[in-house]
């Protein structure tokens, strides 16, 4: 960390001649902007630890939690239901092809735009940087943690920095208001003010956890709402 905040102040502005330093005692501003992204990172990485266990015991548990799913509901109803998990696994399939098709982009782009600066191993930092973007507004920040990392070896003036700022924010910006609603909000059929909507409520909920999981959520109520008649101008709504 100290390391990293000596490059930047060698890239800082000089301060004029004549002019009187004043020393503060106060933590620097570098430190300050990484370390208060570490709790939502943290909780992104604790939470994605668990994914392998989850998905494990539920294809281990596939049959027995089918049947009992099944018994939550009147035999009468039992048909729809099934009409209804089949929705949602098409749906979650079709988030996640949509998610592979974005991050593929990011990833490209991202690996071009590292090339052409001169940056040490493009395609690694392309690969870290492009599916750091695909999280919703925090990964932004985190999209630009390893090519600055890399970049203080290769840069003393604050040029390319502002020009990685620019382009990663840029494509973050692409992505989640282009990208996104076309080839992942037309796969879960939401159209983009629902996704908009959806991203805000479950970010404030849940916080990064909830940016990853508000698409799939959100989808996932729409398919409920459409096999429900009372609920269905709901889910006419959200594919408006």
């Amino acid at each position: 960390m100290e390391s990293f905040e000596a490059h930047v102040s060698e890239i800082e502005p000089g301060t004029p001649d004549g002019a009187h330093l004043v020393a503060v005692a106060e933590s620097h501003p570098v430190r300050q902007a990484l370390l208060a992204k570490l709790s939502s990172l943290y909780e992104v990485l604790l939470a994605a630890t668990f994914v392998p266990f989850l998905l494990f015991f539920m294809l281990a548990a596939k049959r027995q939690v089918w049947h009992a799913t099944m018994q939550l509901f009147p035999a009468t109803q039992r048909t729809e239901v099934k009409e209804t998990l089949s929705d949602v696994t098409l749906v979650l399939r079709s988030y996640v092809v949509g998610t592979a098709l974005v991050g593929l982009i990011l990833v490209i782009a991202s690996w071009l735009f590292f090339w052409g600066i001169g940056l040490e191993f493009p395609f690694l930092l392309a690969l870290v940087s492009g599916l750091a973007n695909l999280i919703p507004y925090l990964g932004v920040v985190l999209s630009w943690l390893p090519p600055l990392l890399i970049g203080l070896k290769k840069f003393n003036t604050p040029g390319p920095f502002v020009g990685i700022f620019f382009m990663l924010t840029f494509f973050h910006f692409v992505a989640n208001n282009l990208l996104v609603p076309a080839l992942v909000g037309w796969r879960v059929r939401l159209n983009a003010l629902a996704l908009t909507v959806s991203l805000l409520f479950f970010g404030f909920l849940w916080g990064g956890i909830g940016l990853l999981l508000a698409i799939p959520i959100t989808a996932v109520i729409k398919v409920i709402c459409d096999h429900n008649e009372a609920l269905q101008p709901v889910g006419r709504w959200l594919s408006a």
